[in-house]
């Protein structure tokens, strides 16, 4: 390759990584929250069902 050669990537700028790492903290705090909503509703029985009207269902445990 010559030096006019374009390589195809580039240095991000300490701005651009700063950008990225928020951008990854984000995402991360949403996955968290997004699967400790799954298994709360995975966790729950149905409205209608023998275990919400008998009152022997325990819900998840808050293991945070």
């Amino acid at each position: 390759m010559t030096p006019n050669e374009d390589p195809g990537w580039r240095r991000l700028t300490p701005a651009e990584i700063e950008a990225l790492r928020q951008e990854m903290r984000q995402d991360g705090q949403w996955a968290k929250a997004e699967l400790a909503k799954r298994r709360r509703e995975h966790a729950e029985p149905p409205a209608g069902s023998s275990l919400a009207r008998s009152g022997t269902f325990v819900g998840p445990r808050n293991n945070d």
